[in-house]
């Protein structure tokens, strides 16, 4: 979703480039290096939510083996 966002941002910079737009130009390409930014945060750090699922997932074992 990400990688979608920032290639739309950059189209929507070289589309302010082209009219003369530079302030929206520059605020496109503030949009795509957050953008992509984010997905880097996301890789490096990893999902709290899959690795919140596989904590409760071992967790509801346990209680299950132990009854």
């Amino acid at each position: 979703m990400r990688a979608a966002a920032a290639t739309l941002a950059g189209k929507q910079m070289e589309l302010c480039y082209r009219f003369g737009d530079i302030h929206g130009a520059k605020r496109h390409m503030r949009e795509m290096h957050a953008q992509i930014e984010a997905r880097r945060a996301a890789r490096d750090t990893g999902c709290y939510f899959t690795e919140q699922g596989h904590a409760d997932g071992t967790a509801l074992r346990q209680e299950a083996d132990h009854g």
